[in-house]
């Protein structure tokens, strides 16, 4: 018997939607895994001789795991311990530990693998492979130097300012975030002394016919064309608004574009991409980010393509 291991939290719809395809795979069982939980989890590894280990995860012989989804990992738990805070800390650190060594001894295919996924989410590392493989990247500044900026910044043009960590907080029941914003380029050097406290990551801003979010598992590629341009206040970026407000449509993109995005997914050791791209009214794609483990459900819900189903095939088929 094989079995794949899912790693998420349980109330993840990404998940279940995976796992309605789970009875076209007889071969398959899974374990779908919540790793707030594994404090109380059964663990038992050896290291006895040769170059494998051995033992079981959860009850299931880990020569037994096919493949493993690594969706949405969380820490540790371990307020339920009657243990002091300190210790609680420790016992969740190795906790920890150990589940990422967990990751990394299985001999088996994970989408996609935790080291592949942490240096593929540094954004500056993405725009230098997606030039390097050949696609067209938007002029991009990070910068706290007040002369650099008032060198390059050029007044009657736009920029987009964004978010170069993954930044949200929560005020009470309320999640605020970081979005893309289209800034003038007067404005900012206006406000040019506010750069001197930290780095701000800023890009050219590229005029949008459209904008794509093109999704791959594996070998299979889904692009779809989102026209936010024809939605007032999605212009600049479609989060702001509900997205089954944004035209959503499944389309082909040219072959050299599918070339360059297998490139970059080879370069980042992915199996799996979400990728943004904005084209132009001239038929240009530019490339502005890829997440390595990024969103996929609205795509679905939106259009009916089922990207649920390409995963399924990834994880349980052979």
């Amino acid at each position: 018997m094989k079995y794949s291991v899912l790693i998420s939290d349980k109330r993840d719809p990404h998940v279940r939607a995976v796992l309605q395809h789970i009875e076209s795979y007889p071969e398959t069982n899974y374990l779908f895994i919540d790793t707030k939980e594994a404090l109380n989890f059964n663990i038992h590894f050896s290291f006895l001789k040769g170059s494998t280990w051995r033992g079981t995860f959860c009850g299931i012989d880990i020569s037994q795991i096919h493949s493993i989804w690594y969706r949405r990992p969380e820490r540790p738990k371990s307020d339920h311990l009657p243990f002091s805070e300190e210790l609680q800390k420790l016992c969740e650190s190795e906790m920890n530990a150990t589940l990422q060594d967990f990751y990394r001894i299985s001999d088996c295919k994970i989408l996609s693998h935790p080291d592949s996924i942490r240096v593929a989410s540094h954004k500056l590392l993405q725009l230098k492979v997606a030039a390097r493989v050949g696609m067209n990247v938007p002029k991009t500044f990070l910068s706290n130097d007040v002369d650099s900026i008032s060198e390059n910044i050029v007044h009657d043009q736009y920029y987009c300012i964004k978010s170069l960590s993954d930044f949200y907080t929560m005020v009470g029941d309320d999640e605020y975030g970081f979005y893309s914003a289209k800034v003038l380029g007067h404005n900012l050097l206006e406000r040019r002394e506010d750069f001197r406290i930290l780095p701000v990551y800023m890009q050219e801003y590229v005029e949008k016919r459209y904008e794509w979010r093109i999704t791959v598992v594996g070998d299979k590629i889904f692009p779809c064309r989102l026209d936010s341009q024809s939605v007032q206040g999605a212009q600049d970026d479609w989060r702001l608004v509900d997205f089954t407000l944004v035209p959503h449509d499944l389309l082909e993109i040219p072959e050299e574009l599918k070339e360059k995005i297998k490139a970059y997914l080879v370069c980042m050791n992915l199996k799996f991409g979400a990728f943004d791209f904005i084209e132009s009214s001239n038929g240009t794609f530019t490339f502005l980010e890829c997440n390595p483990n990024g969103q996929w459900m609205w795509i679905e819900v939106a259009t009916g393509v089922s990207i649920s189903k390409a995963i399924a095939d990834f994880l349980f088929s052979e």
